[in-house]
């Protein structure tokens, strides 16, 4: 029995581990969203404005920061910085018309 390994760069680990922290952020806003959007309905019935809403926003938002802090310190800023390159081309390249 042959057993074939492949071994993964340092660069496509670090693009795996950002895609998966860039999923479980965008779960998070989907879940937040959806609370977001029914919480405003009540709220709304019942007269509160909107200066309220904007803790949600800001609460959301710190959250966010908070995963992409958690990922700038475990890579470190270059290895990051390479990496947001990377898929920010690859992005790109995905988009563009064939």
């Amino acid at each position: 029995m042959t057993i074939n390994t492949q071994s993964l760069t340092q660069a496509e680990l670090d693009d795996i581990y950002h895609k998966a922290v860039f999923d479980c952020d965008q779960a998070l806003a989907d879940v937040i969203r959806r609370m977001f959007l029914a919480l405003h309905e009540q709220m709304v019935a019942k007269g509160v404005g909107p200066a309220f809403w904007n803790a949600f926003r800001d609460d959301h938002n710190e959250i966010a920061q908070a995963f992409n802090d958690c990922e700038v310190k475990h890579l470190g800023a270059t290895r990051y910085d390479a990496m947001m390159a990377r898929l920010g081309s690859s992005d790109k390249l995905e988009k563009s018309p064939q």
